[in-house]
């Protein structure tokens, strides 16, 4: 009879065992998230370090260890240009780069970096990024980014004014992004530099990437003075980590002050 009752208490105690709630394992022990790739949504890349870009068009270029080198040569303009058309500008995307400049007038704008069609200008371009009054900035379709509520017709925006200077003969990375929420983000040695919000999506599809000038009515205006280097264009927009992963992976000879 005891031998009875001991097995009973064994089963009701299983029973209990099988029937009680399973424990959440604590969030410590959860299975990290792993990493993305960058690489996977990285579309191009060159370093700018010589004329190896496949049917590029080399404007009075030369190249040093840290980059391309660009001038202001008016009679001999220089600039790279590079057939390109495989960015969505209604996506997201990121664009990444070092550059020094050694001309400090801020009164004439340079550009650095610009997607271009046939119709194409400073005022409509399917993306723009230039340096006025010594400060980053750019154009998205037809939103100047530096004016009010990025229209040409506004004064320049509180926003830009406050913006810092970019010095000359200094390096400086840059990394762009234009979000899924339609914002732009520059951030310039890894730390946030302008947020441009409340822009409206736009369709122009670029033919072609300029570096070091832009190209209007087939003539070369707003040269850039300086070099640029390590490029880098993405079809998503980069995570804050990953730009700072980006701006520490720089090579030793880029000296940011």
């Amino acid at each position: 009879m005891s031998k009875f009752i001991i097995l009973i208490c064994v089963f009701t105690v299983i029973v209990s065992c099988n029937n009680s709630p399973k424990k959440t394992p604590p969030p410590h022990q959860k299975e990290k998230l792993k990493e993305r790739n960058s690489n996977d949504f990285l579309i191009f890349e060159n370093p700018l370090e010589k004329k190896d870009i496949n049917n590029a068009e080399y404007s009075n270029i030369s190249f040093k260890q840290d980059g391309a080198v660009f001038s202001r040569d008016s009679e001999n303009p220089t600039y790279i240009k590079i057939p390109f058309s495989n960015l969505d500008f209604s996506k997201e995307f990121n664009i990444s780069f070092t550059f020094r400049t050694s001309f400090g007038d801020g009164s004439k704008p340079q550009s650095l970096l610009a997607f271009v069609n046939k119709n194409s200008s400073t005022f409509r371009i399917p993306f723009y990024l230039y340096l006025p009054r010594n400060k980053i900035s750019g154009v998205y379709g037809e939103q100047l980014l530096y004016y009010e509520n990025y229209n040409k017709e506004n004064k320049e925006s509180k926003a830009f004014l406050s913006s810092p200077q970019i010095g000359v003969d200094k390096f400086y990375f840059v990394s762009v992004n234009h979000t899924s929420d339609n914002t732009i983000e520059i951030y310039v040695n890894s730390d946030l530099y302008a947020t441009f919000n409340n822009l409206y999506l736009h369709d122009l599809k670029s033919t072609h990437l300029i570096i070091g000038s832009m190209i209007q009515n087939k003539k070369t205006i707003l040269p850039f003075e300086g070099t640029i280097y390590g490029l880098k264009i993405f079809n998503k927009a980069l995570k804050e980590p990953e730009i700072v992963k980006f701006f520490n992976s720089s090579p030793s000879f880029l000296v940011y002050f």
